[in-house]
């Protein structure tokens, strides 16, 4: 079972294709204006903050994946238990109880998984284990719709977190050369992707910056 997502090898397209400026003083017109260039896309690809965030966003397509194999491999989970399970497989800080829980439930799943296969070929299988066995096949129906809906839902999560870390991250940039060039005095400092040739690069100095800054 896969998750329609590309879920960590997300990065900025060219940084939004930006030609941007920060702008801190007045304009091009005066002749004090001092100007200097930096990759933002080096800055938010390259930042701790980026590698944190990277590090999240895979933790999280792990542990949806995880559940994803587990539920594939074991099918006859009844609905109220398989959601029970989802809710706490995905839960961001699980407590011991709801560990436990987890396995409990991982308990019963695989029971019914070894129950199911056993009637199954079982030859004179009396009426009440034909009941089982049948609520086993629409436990297992359930569960791949359950599956279905599951993955939908799963995927605009991931791309939701994407987009939100995404636009923290820009942000974070952006803060880092404004403080850099303030600093430095820079009234204007350009995308590298407009004046690639500039002898003032603030990118090492706006990188740091953006460390500094967990």
């Amino acid at each position: 079972m896969k998750i329609n997502s590309n879920q960590t090898g997300w990065v900025v397209a060219g940084v939004m294709g930006l030609g941007f400026a920060f702008l801190a003083g007045s304009g091009f017109q005066d002749s004090s204006t001092k100007i200097g260039t930096v990759s933002v896309g080096r800055v938010f690809n390259d930042s701790e903050y980026k590698k944190d965030q990277d590090a999240q966003l895979q933790q999280i397509g792990q542990s949806r994946r995880a559940l994803f194999d587990f539920i594939d491999t074991y099918k006859f989970m009844s609905l109220a238990d398989l959601t029970k399970f989802k809710d706490l497989s995905v839960k961001a800080n699980p407590t011991d109880a709801d560990k436990a829980e987890i396995n409990r439930l991982k308990d019963v799943a695989t029971k019914a998984d070894q129950q199911y296969r056993l009637l199954q070929t079982k030859a004179n299988a009396s009426e009440a284990e034909k009941s089982v066995l049948n609520n086993f096949i629409k436990n297992s129906q359930d569960n791949a719709s359950f599956v279905g809906k599951l993955n939908q839902e799963f995927t605009d999560e991931l791309q939701q977190k994407q987009e939100k870390m995404r636009s923290d991250i820009l942000d974070r940039v952006k803060a880092a050369v404004a403080d850099v060039s303030k600093k430095q005095g820079f009234s204007i400092v350009l995308n590298d992707e407009i004046a690639p040739y500039s002898a003032n690069d603030l990118t090492p100095e706006a990188l740091k910056a953006m460390n500094a800054k967990k």
